[in-house]
């Protein structure tokens, strides 16, 4: 992809509404318009909660499916999301918002697998948030789940590679567009939707062919750490974080009856922790990251103000 490629492509959500309306993307029967790929911990619930108040968007409760790595083929894959998206209006347009795709190395890249399946003009949603900040607010949700102790954040910050990898922006997007093209990639910049919400839900909607006029502000936040509900106890917490369940067994429960099992089988989190990072992990973290505004423009992608 060359530089000239990215010119007629949105920097960002705040540009997005500026572009003429493409309407729905050509997908297969069944599939998604449109991926809520990441970044984890950026907003993307609160944003795919926002979309599907829209009277002609399709977005199943189970927001994270992860279909694209749970299937082992193509034809796996499709019959995977039009189970995931029966029951669809006529005309509507379907979405899911898988935060697993863009987690690399730790999960596989399936922008390829995405592509060979939805064809190419899907559309892909991204928010990037202060990377710093993402990975803070990832530390506090692994703390809630269990996996992290407060006393090992600094360690977990600088020696766990997720945490530094997930908030390399450009290396999480640059297969995306590699497969899309840079026009059917947006980039959203958590800040901007935090302090320009309704605005910015719009701008997205206007991008993936929904008529932005028609979409209801709303102010709630969804997934919220004081919210977060954990398993009830670690065998059953290690269970449903295996690769094993995510990828093979959760997929055989239907969407109504999961909900359910999820209420029975957990319990309300305890009281969020404040993760305050030594400033010697603050500045290597810097440091491990000073590269991402540099290439996220070399993508023809705005940076936030970090």
């Amino acid at each position: 992809m060359s530089y000239a490629d990215t010119q007629n492509a949105p920097g960002d959500a705040s540009e997005a509404v500026q572009n003429p309306d493409r309407g729905l993307p050509a997908v297969p029967e069944g599939t998604p318009h449109f991926l809520i790929v990441g970044a984890c911990k950026a907003g993307t619930t609160t944003l795919y909660d926002d979309l599907a108040l829209h009277p002609d968007s399709f977005m199943p409760a189970d927001k994270e499916p992860d279909i694209l790595h749970r299937g082992q083929d193509p034809d796996e894959v499709l019959t995977m999301w039009r189970r995931h998206f029966r029951g669809a209006p006529q005309g509507a347009l379907r979405g899911e918002g898988s935060t697993y795709y863009t987690m690399t190395p730790d999960r596989a890249d399936v922008s390829g697998l995405a592509r060979r399946v939805l064809g190419p003009e899907a559309r892909i949603i991204y928010i990037m948030r202060h990377p710093l900040r993402r990975i803070e607010s990832h530390l506090g949700h692994d703390h809630i789940a269990g996996r992290v102790a407060a006393e090992d954040f600094d360690r977990a910050a600088l020696e766990e590679t997720r945490y530094v990898a997930w908030s390399d922006y450009a290396r999480q997007m640059a297969p995306w567009i590699e497969a899309f093209g840079r026009e059917n990639v947006l980039p959203v910049i958590f800040e901007r939707f935090v302090s320009e919400r309704h605005s910015t839900a719009r701008a997205v909607a206007s991008f993936i062919g929904l008529d932005p006029d028609r979409l209801p502000a709303r102010s709630g936040v969804s997934n919220a750490r004081d919210s977060m509900r954990v398993p009830k106890g670690k065998m059953l917490s290690r269970l449903l974080n295996s690769t094993t369940y995510r990828q093979r067994l959760r997929g055989l429960v239907p969407d109504g009856m999961r909900q359910v099992l999820r209420q029975a089988v957990s319990r309300r989190a305890g009281a969020p922790v404040e993760v305050a990072l030594e400033e010697e992990t603050l500045a290597e973290l810097r440091l491990r990251l000073s590269h991402v505004p540099g290439a996220l423009r070399a993508l023809g992608i705005t940076p936030g103000d970090w």
